[in-house]
């Protein structure tokens, strides 16, 4: 089940793992210490559970058997590869430092056991643990503190195949105890292959970046060693070339991650010019239009007011029978005012004089309305066939210069 109740509050399963398959070890951890301690309670039947989390199944609840229990005697239980293991481990040290005091099973206070305790000439004390299943949380808590209360050195090793530890990338491919001794010792983890005496050391490679707030690697680093090409220092620490290989690897990776990030910073870069320069152009085209829109508008006013002028003096001139074609500064004579009918007012002629009116010349629409007033049906049919195709063009202001001149000739 997904959710339990710890502390009197609902929690849910699946908060421990996160996105990326991420992990997060302190609500694991603390759930799997409650689960322990029966703090953990069904939010239905109210019996205690358990945090269960294998490679096969999801994190979830499950309820504790009542058979839960053991032996005992913890030592009767003892399996030969423990055994095995502590043998090598003490045949090890010995040989390393042939004076060393060792002792497998080393009764300790509080009765509790070392699985092996050494002391050294110069008084420096260390403890070694060989475990081959997982433990308690409460218990590696509680034994790691009572090392450091006694002020003992301690390394731990857990058993595992070398073949099979190489191939692991990311945490999560460890299980949940081997995480916790991964977690809680610096990142760094030992496993004993007692067939091969072999150990391999694994440790996190953790990079961070503090420009995005997170981490951008988190992978494992491992080697695999024979024990006698390594040395296990009195103060527990591991002598060997795991360290210069470890860091070298995770250089590697800081440098192809800076240099990714340089590569993309300058493609953001170029992105932005080109962006800029699009921008500039764009604003370029449009000042360039603006510009020849205001030259055509004044030109077209300058037009506008020529030919105002000239056809104000044209209707001035016809209304005293003025012609510019027929006068002479020679002739004394005088021409008649052409009458209405003199033109052909096809549809070119009407053409023109829509134009104008649309354009907004104030003649061409008197002409207009004085046309349509003094013709017939065929006008009217011409010049609204003419207006009707400038509408049907898109020239919006074609059907409100139609109403207009309908309206003032009477014809609306």
């Amino acid at each position: 089940m997904e959710k339990c109740r710890f502390n009197g509050k609902a929690i849910y399963a699946f908060n421990v793992s996160g996105k990326n398959e991420t992990i997060n070890n302190n609500i694991e951890k603390t759930w799997r210490k409650a689960g322990e301690q029966n703090q953990l309670i069904c939010d239905e039947c109210e019996a205690p559970v358990f945090l269960r989390w294998g490679t096969i199944y999801k994190p979830h609840f499950a309820h504790k058997s009542d058979m839960q229990g053991g032996n005992t005697c913890s030592y009767s239980s003892e399996t030969e590869e423990h055994i095995e293991g502590k043998k090598i481990l003490l045949k090890y040290m010995e040989n390393l430092y042939p004076n060393v005091y060792a002792e497998i099973r080393y009764k300790l206070p509080e009765r509790r056991k070392a699985d092996l305790y050494f002391r050294f000439n110069d008084g420096r004390e260390l403890v070694i643990e060989f475990q081959r299943q997982r433990l308690s949380v409460s218990y590696w808590d509680e034994k790691r503190e009572f090392y450091k209360k006694l002020g003992l050195n301690n390394v731990w090793f857990l058993s595992g195949k070398s073949e099979q530890l190489d191939s692991l990338v990311r945490e999560y491919q460890l299980s949940f105890w081997n995480r916790m001794v991964l977690n809680d010792s610096d990142n760094m983890i030992l496993f004993l292959d007692f067939e091969a005496e072999a150990i391999t050391l694994i440790k996190k490679i953790t990079i961070f970046d503090e420009e995005i707030n997170e981490i951008v690697y988190d992978n494992l680093f491992s080697r695999t060693y024979l024990l006698n090409d390594m040395r296990i220092l009195p103060d527990g620490k591991i002598e060997c070339a795991f360290d210069e290989g470890f860091n070298k690897e995770k250089d590697k990776f800081v440098q192809a991650f800076l240099e990714q990030k340089r590569r993309e910073l300058e493609e953001k870069e170029r992105i932005k010019r080109v962006l800029e320069e699009q921008e500039k152009k764009r604003k370029e085209d449009r000042e360039k239009i603006l510009k020849e829109q205001n030259e055509r508008i004044e030109l077209l006013a300058k037009q506008k007011d020529f030919k105002s002028d000239m056809d104000d003096k044209t209707d001035v001139f016809s209304e005293i029978g003025y012609s510019r074609n027929n006068y002479s500064p020679n002739s004394n004579k005088s021409y008649p005012k052409k009458n209405y009918n003199d033109f052909k007012k096809d549809e070119n002629y009407y053409k023109q004089k829509v134009n104008k009116a649309i354009l907004g010349y104030n003649y061409g629409f008197e002409n207009l309305v004085r046309d349509l007033r003094n013709g017939g049906f065929d006008d009217y049919t011409i010049v609204n066939k003419i207006f009707v195709e400038q509408i049907n063009s898109g020239n919006t202001r074609a059907k409100k210069v139609l109403e207009e001149v309908m309206k003032k000739a009477g014809l609306d």
